[in-house]
Parts: structure tokens; sequence; C-alpha cells
């Protein structure tokens, strides 16, 4: 399963796209795969969707969200409760923001020897050979509303 969030979400099985609902249901997702393997609180997740104005049940509504990813995303894909929330556990290689990061990482470490960055565009090949679009958020953890 690859989970790109670099420009679009998109989710994908092999070179399969996975179609994912309603675009709350997305939002879900986003706000999941933005602190992968952390638990997002159910009241991160009411304000991310609705912001002030919330319906009369927002768990509720959040649980239904997270039933139908789960149906959507298929077995292996964990989307787990936890108090006081929700988390995606999945691997960083499958999300392109978290092989992003690690390509970054290791970019700087290689910084004072050039003649090892051949292996820069190897590794990206293996994220999925993503590339930050000028539609790219410039940050994961700034959240916005569902409109």
């Amino acid at each position: 399963m690859q989970f790109r969030v670099l420009g679009s979400l998109e989710v994908r099985r092999g070179d399969a796209p996975v179609a994912i609902g309603s675009r709350r249901q997305r939002a879900v997702l986003a706000a999941l795969l933005a602190d992968v393997g952390q638990v997002v609180p159910v009241d991160a997740l009411t304000e991310a969707l609705w912001g002030a104005q919330p319906p009369a049940d927002p768990r509720n509504a959040i649980q239904t969200y997270v039933a139908r990813l789960r149906e959507q995303l298929g077995p292996g894909t964990l989307i787990v409760t936890r108090a006081p929330g929700y988390a995606l556990e999945v691997e960083p290689h499958e999300v392109d923001a978290r092989c992003f990061e690690q390509l970054l990482d290791e970019a700087q470490r290689r910084k004072a020897n050039p003649q090892r960055c051949g292996s820069c565009s190897t590794a990206r090949s293996g994220c999925g050979g993503n590339r930050p679009t000028r539609s790219s958020p410039t940050t994961l953890r700034g959240r916005r509303r569902c409109g």
C-alpha cells in the first residue's frame, strides 16, 4: 500500500488506485497520515472536519468514517482505535512524505560527500518517485478544515 500526500491525497495498492469515498473520509485519512503511527484524538479530528460547528454526535460520525476507511483500504492496513482516538499504523516507506523526510535527512548527512549523491535518485524511486509540487502543503501538520 502506498499513501501519497505530497500533492493530492492518493492511495495505491500496487499499480491500482484505491478509491476513498467522501471528502470527510479523505480528511480523516489525511489527518491520520500527518501523524502516522501516533494517536490522533477524536477532538482533533472533530476540529479538522467541522471546526466550530460539529454535528450533534461527532464521535459517531468519525466512527463511521473510520469504519468505511477500513473497508476501502482493505486487510493489512491498520487503523487502530486507541484512546483518545485513532492511529494509522503503516511502515514509513509506505507514506511518500515520510520517505521524503528520510531522503532529506540522508541528503543532509551526505552534504559533505557529493560523490555519494548518486544513490539519492535510486532511493527516491523506491519511494514512488514522488516529488513535491507547487501545490504541495508546506507542512503536514497544518490541518485544514474539510468544508
